[in-house]
């Protein structure tokens, strides 16, 4: 058993009213089991109910029954899915192992329509079909958010790089204050020690030294608030001047994002009309399956029909005839007899449309994904310009204010102003008053002390300001790591669709290069898948088969050139690239075949055990000389 297979406990599935199956209950070991019979044995069925239980589409109530489910049972765990018919509907309901089979239906439940084989075998966009599960727009959303957290931390970065620029002239501010501050003591010193060598009376020139002093402080303060005002003045102008920038930038940038709500709506509007389709078309193909695979079975097997229009007086005569005719069949629609071909016929033309809705339905998923491409970038568009327009408004608010505070200012200023003058002449006038030496000495030692607590108040202001500075320089580190992990999210973002496309093209090209070499299809050289990109960035895979003569010629050829053999087997291993891309095994742990008798059955037996190196559960319906090929170890169901 292997190591994937291991963490995997025996799966238990009960089916009843589903498909062609009344009433029936199986188990399934990790690894491979093979549902053996002849056509018409209900292996179909059960492969479609196991679907069901997992999640999908794939399982229909049978004809005759009003309600139906299937339980399964998986490592501790229970999940059910009921089916009930009301209004000519069937309603689907209860707990599958997955809410989400999206990707499980296109590269895990391999049956004959599947969406993933039959784009491979008619080489339409395997592109389209490989990146479906992928939710491009919540990785583009994603993407928005993490480049505004960038460019938040970069503008919050510069704003420290810009104040980190003052550090030097702060620093010669710091160092010539501090030069100020020593000669101002020794002015001090000096003043006092002349006052003391003339041994003044102090007492008789108290009252005018108390007055001057008063002067002199409330001059000091004045200077001290008109400074203030002055060093306002020159920062909301300065950062006026950076406002007027900002918007002339953003009124500019607004003017290249042109309005495009009306845009939305109209796409909104498509959007729902090819979604409402889709719904549609859905129904429609499940209904044209469920015919399709009533009329199949009823057509292998009509047994019961003709016994309900068979009495017991003419059964045994009706019967004979029956038997004696096997090309005809009793209709069991009308009860007459028709001919086998005829209703073949219909089947075929019924199959025939079901493949021109599942093609319609696949040019509808493609309208979808265009217009919600359209509509994210319009929707970016428009946030990005509602973005803007408040950054504008805010700017403009905010210059209106700046601009009221500077004419504020202006007016203080010029009040300021006149008290200093006035305080100045004040002063004056005292001196003139007064010459008085003990009073001029004092008059210079205020007025050097003053000198002194202004420098030293300078000087703390100054160095409180550098180490805000330094403290906010601090975090640049932190800030620059941070904006280097939201650039390192960006890269694997965008790189992300990158990776699953290149990661899908480089699994098909190496598993069909070991698939090729292990079914030996000796005329076939190579299959692998180019991916191409466009000038607008857009991915395409482009599908290549090499054939080689058996001279050694090389040459390029089409898939329609390909036998039903060869594209069989393109398509399932299409479909194990994109399992192993998806990691479906994780969401799903079975994968599903069904409908492989255009391969023989010694490549059917080479097909399943390569396959059984990357599946936990593999569930395969086989003929029974299919069947007899492949390794008896592998366990068989025969009754269902």
């Amino acid at each position: 058993m292997k190591q994937s297979q291991e963490a995997h406990s025996i799966a238990h599935v009960g089916v009843r009213n589903i498909g062609g199956i009344e009433d029936a209950e199986l188990s399934f070991e990790p690894g491979v089991t093979i549902l053996e019979g002849r056509n018409a044995t209900n292996r179909t069925s059960f492969l479609r109910a196991l679907a069901g239980a997992l999640g999908g589409d794939e399982a229909n109530l049978k004809g005759d029954a009003t309600e139906g489910d299937v339980t399964l049972e998986l490592d501790g765990d229970s999940f059910r899915r009921t089916y009930e018919r009301a209004n000519r509907t069937v309603i689907t309901d209860g707990n599958p192992y997955t809410d989400d089979a999206e990707v499980a239906s296109l590269f895990a439940f391999l049956f004959e329509t599947n969406e993933a084989r039959q784009t491979a075998t008619r080489n339409e966009d395997l592109h389209e079909l490989i990146m479906r599960p992928v939710d491009t727009d919540a990785i583009d959303r994603e993407i928005r958010e993490v480049q505004a957290e960038k460019q938040r931390l970069s503008e919050t970065i510069s704003s420290l790089e810009a104040k980190k620029q003052e550090l030097p002239k702060l620093e010669e501010r710091r160092h010539t204050l501090t030069e100020t501050i020593e000669e101002q003591k020794r002015a001090v010193d000096a003043k006092t020690a002349k006052l003391e060598e003339q041994n003044l009376n102090v007492e008789q020139s108290k009252s005018r030294q108390s007055e001057q002093e008063q002067l002199l402080s409330e001059l000091h303060d004045a200077q001290a608030k008109l400074e203030t005002v002055r060093g306002r003045i020159t920062t909301e102008r300065d950062s006026i001047d950076a406002l007027e920038t900002e918007r002339d930038e953003l009124t500019e940038t607004l003017a290249e994002l042109p309005a495009s709500v009306r845009t939305i709506s109209d796409l909104g509007e498509r959007l729902g009309t090819y979604q409402e389709r889709k719904r549609n078309l859905d129904s429609v193909i499940e209904r044209l399956q469920g015919v399709i695979e009533f009329n199949r079975q009823m057509l292998e097997d009509d047994t019961e029909v003709r016994e309900l229009f068979a009495d017991e007086s003419e059964r045994s005569h009706i019967m004979e005839q029956l038997l004696a005719d096997v090309e005809s069949v009793i209709c069991w629609t009308c009860g007459s007899q028709v001919e086998r071909a005829d209703i073949e016929a219909i089947i075929e033309e019924l199959d025939a449309l079901r493949a021109d809705k599942v093609n319609e339905r696949m040019e509808v998923v493609g309208e979808i994904e265009a217009v919600k491409a359209e509509r994210t970038e319009i929707e970016r568009k428009q946030q990005e310009r509602d973005q803007t327009e408040h950054r504008l408004s805010r700017a403009t608010q905010e210059l209106k204010r700046r601009r009221e505070t500077v004419a504020d200012l202006e007016a203080t200023r010029e009040d300021v102003e006149e008290t200093v003058e006035t305080y100045k002449a004040q002063v004056a006038e005292l001196e003139r008053e007064d010459r008085d030496e003990v009073l001029a000495l004092h008059q210079a030692a205020i007025e050097a002390e003053f000198e002194l607590e202004t420098a030293q108040s300078d000087l703390e202001a100054v160095e409180a300001k550098i180490e805000d500075i330094e403290e906010a320089i601090e975090r640049i580190p932190t800030l620059e790591r941070e904006r280097a992990e939201c650039q390192s999210r960006l890269e694997a973002l965008r790189s992300r669709i990158d990776d699953i496309e290149r990661e899908a093209v480089e699994t098909f090209n190496e598993e069909m290069e070991r698939v090729i070499r292990i079914l030996d299809y000796e005329n076939i050289d190579r299959i692998w898948i180019e991916r191409l990109t466009n000038t607008r960035g857009e991915s395409s895979f482009e599908l290549h088969i090499v054939r080689q003569t058996a001279s050694g010629t090389v040459y390029e050829d089409t898939v329609s050139h390909l036998s039903e053999s060869e594209r069989e087997v393109m398509g399932l291993v299409f479909a194990l690239a994109g399992y192993l891309t998806h990691d479906v095994h994780e969401a799903v742990p079975f994968m599903l075949l069904d409908s492989l008798e255009a391969l023989d059955a010694n490549r059917i037996a080479k097909l399943v055990a390569y396959f059984e190196e990357h599946v936990p559960y593999l569930v395969i319906a086989l003929l029974p000389e299919d069947s007899q090929v492949l390794a008896d170890d592998y366990r068989r169901i025969t009754a269902f």
